[in-house]
């Protein structure tokens, strides 16, 4: 019996292996289609829902929809960037020497292609856009007619155009049309030569030919239709740009034609309904003619995802989060140093004059700083269709609001406590909180796609050691409870199914070793972190075990795991290169050394000024002693185990400093100054 099962193991671990060998082999007797891709530039998910534009519309409804993020971690790329990381299928930069990987790889196995169409260089340069996206193509003139009064002197003639492409379908595998009408009317807009009613005139008219041409290259001709499937993205590189040049909205990614009921796309990229990446695209195409990747592309293939979300919310959200964080963040980091500084302060100078009301006011105060990461997980429920918010002074207000609520609970302790059950009730329901936060809702730049990012894993680290210090222990059983809460919250970082990373489990692990070691009195020595280090290791290769056989959510190391398997080295080098660039561009972030330099002034008053005060009420405290020292421990493996790991260790520091403060000023007598 027990070889029977150990062969059904044996069996049962094979089969994802040779299943896609099975799929091409039977990919292969079916008719290769055909793909029509039709690129514009700076439209919006809007644009495909205007009712005069009934055949964009209908593609919305009958297609599969994706909103896609135009970068990855470097923010709003130029445009040229980003048609160049379409056909690489790799996040790189026009001129790298991976543009035009998708070009090659479709050379190489026979696949004919051809653009049309030209926006007059735009943002690329001397460049076509197609050109960057596909370098050295065939390019088929015609569908654009001169016109003395179209930006740019001309415009898309939609029945030209959909003749030329669907000519250009009998003959070719893969035809790209660019409309470059949006293009060109963005730049003449840019360039101040357009006035408002003028720009939305053409721009109306713009769409009414892409919506013509929409709907009828919907309808192949019989000679296509008989002989082969057409298959048709709708695809926008970049959405309109702000005033300071930056993304300001997802763009669109449609496919065509739909199937069944399913409208949403993800990606492995991404890992979450209706989101996908500009360095999916290339992998897509070749997905599409059962091609293999080249080991450079690091983008995965788009594919159905069966659940259902409003793209709508999705996109407003995303603009109001990207809105609010400068002047959120950094009016944060003002204003909450300015009040942790003045309390400091405060406690220092009323040694002899408690002031209690003032007292409580500061400790309000206090206990606003740690609401807020909460208060952004709960504020976009009033975004549609929940609540009627619509503006960002009204967003910034809820957040506000929410803020102040949260801050009616007695201490920063149990506002940690409610976070962290926040945090990980989320997790189990799929990170949708944590996802729509601004704190972590990176979409437009990619940085934050799914799961717990380092943000909130900083938060909840803090909100656990704290939780682990002040919660009661039942009938006074303090070391299982602690442990149990521990493996709770290292479980919460580490499965699969919520979106966990390997550096997430190695951290939590790390962090719970020493604070388990101070729980219980005793020294931290180097084997202790050995051990905790070879316990996280451990736990990320059991889960990848465990996932792989089960088929939980393929997580970014499955995926690493396959590019090792498919001898596809670039994507680690590519993935570690980015991992390595990230991690440098958030630590000298100026936000970021701003808000080291503040941390690092406090800590230098806590060991000069407060040092005294401190150790007295430290030693009342034991369990707080046990929070700061773990928690500083923390610090440090955050900063080595995770890309943008700086921000979590900040996270947690703030976390675990704001309720020490909260007491101290909240003392029956302010006297532990100094001079005492």
């Amino acid at each position: 019996m027990t070889r029977f099962c150990l062969n059904l193991l044996f069996i049962a671990a094979l089969l994802p292996w040779t299943s896609p060998v099975q799929a091409q082999q039977a990919a292969a007797t079916e008719p290769r289609p055909h793909l029509l891709i039709v690129i514009a530039d700076h439209l919006t998910l809007a644009d495909f829902h205007r009712s005069d534009c009934p055949n964009l519309l209908a593609a919305t409804q009958y297609g599969q929809s994706a909103l896609m993020s135009p970068g990855l971690a470097h923010g709003a790329d130029p445009v040229s960037d980003v048609y160049a990381t379409f056909g690489a299928g790799d996040t790189i930069r026009k001129g790298e020497i991976l543009q035009g990987s998708l070009a090659d790889t479709l050379r190489g196995a026979h696949i004919s292609f051809t653009t049309i169409g030209d926006a007059d260089g735009d943002d690329t340069g001397i460049f076509r856009p197609v050109d960057l996206f596909l370098p050295g193509a065939p390019h088929l003139t015609g569908g654009f007619t001169r016109d003395p009064l179209a930006p740019g002197g001309m415009r898309c003639d939609a029945p030209l155009l959909t003749d030329l492409s669907k000519s250009a379908l009998l003959v070719n595998d893969l035809v790209v049309v660019h409309d470059g009408d949006f293009a060109r009317l963005e730049r003449e807009n840019r360039a101040g030569v357009l006035t408002p009613a003028a720009y939305a005139a053409h721009r109306r008219r713009a769409l009414m030919r892409l919506d013509h041409f929409a709907g009828e290259v919907q309808e192949p001709s019989p000679s296509i239709s008989n002989n082969f499937p057409v298959h048709v993205f709708f695809l926008v590189p970049c959405g309109p740009l702000d005033s300071n040049g930056q993304w300001d909205r997802l763009t669109p990614f449609i496919r065509l034609p739909g199937r069944g009921r399913v409208h949403l796309l993800t990606s492995d990229t991404t890992q979450t309904t209706g989101i996908v990446a500009a360095r999916d695209i290339a992998p897509t195409i070749l997905a599409e003619f059962s091609l293999p990747l080249p080991v450079t592309m690091t983008g995965a293939s788009i594919h159905d995802d069966a659940s259902w979300t409003i793209l709508e919310r999705l996109d407003r959200l995303t603009y109001l989060n990207q809105k609010i964080q400068l002047p959120f963040f950094w009016g944060l980091g003002v204003l909450g140093g300015g009040l942790v500084f003045f309390a400091v302060w405060f406690y220092l100078a009323t040694r002899i004059e408690p002031r209690p009301l003032a007292r409580r006011v500061l400790q309000f105060g206090v206990r606003m700083l740690a609401a807020w990461p909460l208060a952004l997980l709960i504020a976009p429920l009033s975004v549609p269709p929940v609540l009627p918010v619509q503006t960002l002074a009204q967003y910034l207000a809820s957040i506000f609001l929410v803020t102040a609520l949260i801050a009616l609970l007695p201490s920063p302790g149990k506002i940690a406590i409610a976070t962290a059950g926040v945090l990980i009730v989320d997790a189990a329901c799929g990170t949708l909180l944590i996802s729509q936060s601004a704190l972590s809702a990176y979409y437009l730049s990619g940085i934050r796609f799914y799961g717990i990012g380092n943000e909130y894993m900083g938060v909840l680290l803090g909100s656990a050691l704290i939780a682990a210090a002040v919660l009661p222990k039942p009938d006074g059983k303090r070391w299982p409870w602690g442990l149990a809460w521990f493996a709770l919250v290292t479980f919460v970082l580490s499965f699969p199914e919520f979106g966990a990373k390997a550096g997430g489990a190695i951290t939590a692990v790390l962090t719970f070793k020493v604070m388990w070691q101070k729980m219980r009195g005793r020294p931290i020595k180097a084997k202790h972190l050995l051990v905790g280090l070879a316990i996280g290791v451990g736990v990320v290769l059991f889960w990848g075990i465990v996932g792989h056989f089960l088929g939980l959510r393929r997580t970014h190391i499955d995926t690493a795991v396959g590019a090792l398997e498919d001898y596809r080295f670039g994507y680690i080098m590519g993935v570690a290169r980015r991992k390595a660039e990230l991690a440098l561009h958030v630590a000298l972030y100026p936000g970021t050394l701003l808000g080291l330099a503040g941390l690092g002034i406090l800590v230098t008053l806590g060991r000069s000024l407060l040092k005294r005060p401190l150790g007295r009420f430290l030693e009342t405290r034991p369990a707080y002693r046990a929070v700061l020292e773990a928690g500083a421990a923390g610090c440090i493996v955050c900063a080595l185990f995770n890309d943008s790991g700086v921000v979590a260790a900040i996270l947690l520091l703030i976390t675990i400093v704001l309720p020490v403060l909260h007491d101290l000023l909240g003392e029956e007598r302010c006297d532990l100054s100094p001079s005492t």
